[in-house]
């Protein structure tokens, strides 16, 4: 158990956050957000979380986390995993993905070529373990039934 270290940052689930916001506080927390005029935030990230709504979670530009290592209390700074996407439908499909809890930071719509990226910035948190439970009840409850 911990936090693996790659080039992006899976959170183990036994890793609390701090930090953390629901679909309204994200709202409001990114409204705040200063744009230029090729560079969007606002209204890409917005778009995210209302389609979301509360089915992921949201979290500011930098966290902090804690995590129990050698019977102590550790904490570390984190900043937000980047991945480079060329339309919203891409960003859905991977906070889509159940094997990770989500914790939105913000979507960076810009420029590039002939083109545009979203770039998405994102905590992400391993949900393999209640994955696996969900499936083992599952079974457990089909064999009870019969």
């Amino acid at each position: 158990m911990g936090v693996f270290f790659s080039t992006n940052y899976i959170i183990d689930s036994d890793v609390i956050i701090r930090d953390k916001m629901n679909y309204q506080q994200k709202i409001i927390d990114i409204s705040t957000y200063v744009e230029s005029d090729d560079t969007k935030i606002v209204r890409p990230t917005t778009d995210i979380c209302n389609y979301f709504k509360d089915d992921i979670l949201y979290a500011r530009a930098s966290l902090i986390i804690y995590q129990i290592c050698d019977n102590r209390l550790v904490s570390f700074s984190l900043c937000p995993n980047k991945y480079d996407y060329s339309c919203k439908e891409e960003i859905i499909k991977h906070l889509e993905n159940r094997s990770k809890i989500y914790y939105l930071s913000k979507i960076v719509q810009y420029p590039f070529g002939n083109s545009e990226v979203w770039s998405m910035y994102v905590y992400e948190k391993n949900n393999i373990s209640t994955i696996r439970e969900e499936k083992i009840n599952s079974i457990l409850n089909e064999n009870n039934t019969m």
